[in-house]
């Protein structure tokens, strides 16, 4: 008779026991594949998990200075109110703070490498620059791939469910399609260095700023130091170096706001500086007349003329940057018109036109408003669908394509102007 274990109120069998033992014997194999495939899909898991750096900053908060407080009392520690570290969290966290960060540092478009198992986001170390918008909405964070041919050309591929679009482009030249357009320029000299570039897939997508401002104010902390008058600030990515420059500008931003504001309440005080100036710049002017009455007759080198030679010199450029960046500024707002989505709405106004000085935009532009009007007076007689309609729209897709191509042209050549300028004031 086999012996039986007897466990509280049930009984363990001896002959059970050994057969579970022979039957997982024989099926070893099973649980060492389970095993091994379990550790395997962990290791894939974990290596396509995006990593994420913290960056941390530290901001000291002041108390705005009261113009009634006496020397002793200004000299004395006082620190800022509850109230007043809440407010400057707020500022910090505020949607005009976080968008002005992301306009400096061009976060609209980001870039990425594309492996076999895990696609990473890069940060500056991308051999080529994009600059452009999407038209379309849905294509918001949809990979535009490129494959760089050569240091002068280079593949662009993006598809979705509505959109397939392939094309070899030059770096320079502006892409240009009715959902978007773009101009990629590229950095020869880190082209040339990498012989294996050609076998990188690289990819960009276009961020939502609405979106985008959202995703910053969640992942930003900002809190209160209990042990000091200091708020910490920090914030999590996956690419460290992007996480460190945005807790940069953010907090540059932050102090120049600050000093915009303590200068406001600085202006009485410098308006009585300037009326003292104004007595002493009287009683300068005199001896300064004397001394190049000195000058000339001792005949020494006028330092007087020389200078204002190269401050007229720095005027002009100045004064040249500024015209540029005026018509700089026109070139955006066409831009902006060309590619909004209701913008046989909208209208432009002549003056834009007029800074711009170039012939054929100025065409292509009043072509446009022709082909507008036309669309809509066939609207009073006929339907959006109608096949009088849908040839005036397409002529205004096609138009609309051509001019931006241009109008991209003019920026990249207005750009490279204003550096130059800005190079030589220097």
């Amino acid at each position: 008779m086999e012996p039986k274990i007897i466990t509280g109120n049930n009984l363990i069998d001896h002959k059970d026991i050994r057969n579970t033992i022979v039957t997982i014997g024989k099926n070893w194999y099973w649980f060492l594949l389970f095993l091994v495939l379990g550790t395997i899909g962990s290791v894939v898991y974990l290596y396509q998990a995006p990593n994420y750096y913290g960056a941390t900053c530290e901001i000291l908060v002041k108390p705005p200075k009261d113009p009634f407080k006496d020397a002793l009392s200004e000299a004395l520690p006082t620190p800022p109110k509850k109230e007043e570290i809440a407010n400057e969290i707020k500022i910090l966290k505020s949607t005009k703070m976080i968008e002005e960060t992301i306009n400096k540092l061009n976060l609209d478009i980001s870039y990425f490498i594309q492996g076999r198992l895990k696609t990473g986001e890069v940060y500056k170390r991308v051999p080529f620059d994009v600059e452009g918008k999407v038209s379309d909405k849905s294509l918001y964070n949809v990979p535009f791939n490129i494959s760089i041919i050569d240091k002068d050309r280079y593949r662009i591929e993006v598809k979705t469910d509505d959109l397939k679009f392939s094309k070899v482009a030059r770096f320079g030249d502006p892409v240009v399609h009715p959902k978007f357009s773009f101009i990629v320029e590229n950095d020869s000299d880190v082209i040339k260095q990498n012989s294996h570039i050609s076998e990188i897939n690289y990819a960009f997508v276009f961020n939502e700023r609405a979106t985008l401002i959202k995703n910053y104010q969640s992942a930003l902390s900002v809190e209160k130091d209990d042990a000091a008058t200091v708020i910490v600030a920090s914030i999590e990515d996956q690419v460290p170096e992007k996480a460190l420059d945005f807790l940069n500008t953010l907090t540059g931003l932050y102090i120049e706001n600050s000093v915009s504001v303590n200068v406001k309440v600085n202006e009485n005080t410098l308006a009585f500086i300037e009326g003292q100036l104004r007595e002493v710049e009287a009683q300068l002017n005199n001896v300064e007349g004397n001394l190049e009455q000195f000058q000339r007759e001792k005949t020494t080198i006028n330092i007087n003329e020389e200078g204002n030679m190269l401050f007229q010199r720095s005027m002009d450029f100045d004064s040249d940057k500024a015209k540029l960046s005026i018509q700089l500024r026109s070139i955006d707002q066409m831009y902006e018109y060309l590619t909004a989505a209701n913008s046989d709405n909208l209208a432009i106004s002549p003056a834009i036109l007029n800074e711009t000085s170039d012939n054929a935009l100025s065409t292509s532009f009043n072509e446009l408003f022709a082909l507008q009007q036309k669309r809509t007076n066939l609207l009073f007689s006929n339907t959006p669908s109608s096949p009088l309609v849908r040839e005036v729209d397409i002529q205004i897709v096609n138009l609309k394509a051509n001019m931006q191509g241009i109008v991209l042209n003019m920026r990249k050549s207005l750009v490279s102007k204003i550096n130059s300028l800005s190079a030589q004031v220097g």
